[in-house]
């Protein structure tokens, strides 16, 4: 899955192996699974995690993001 900038709902069924988000050069952008702690990108910068299968069909939200990409497996 990819996009710029949103909600992102992974389908039952489907784990998350990567998330990568990337934020613009003036301003800071931000991500939130499942409600949660909200992690904040650095202007200009990139942020990837890696939970590695263990997310089972989250809700992400991007906010303020030029570009996101989910690696998902089923």
């Amino acid at each position: 899955m990819s996009g710029i900038a949103g909600t992102a709902t992974v389908p039952a069924g489907f784990r998350v192996l990567q998330i990568t988000a990337s934020a613009p050069a003036s301003a800071a952008a931000t991500v939130t699974i499942n409600g949660g702690q909200t992690v904040t990108v650095p202007p200009g910068k990139n942020l990837t995690i890696e939970p590695k299968g263990n997310v089972t069909a989250p809700v992400i939200l991007f906010a303020g993001t030029d570009a996101y990409f989910i690696e998902l497996v089923r």
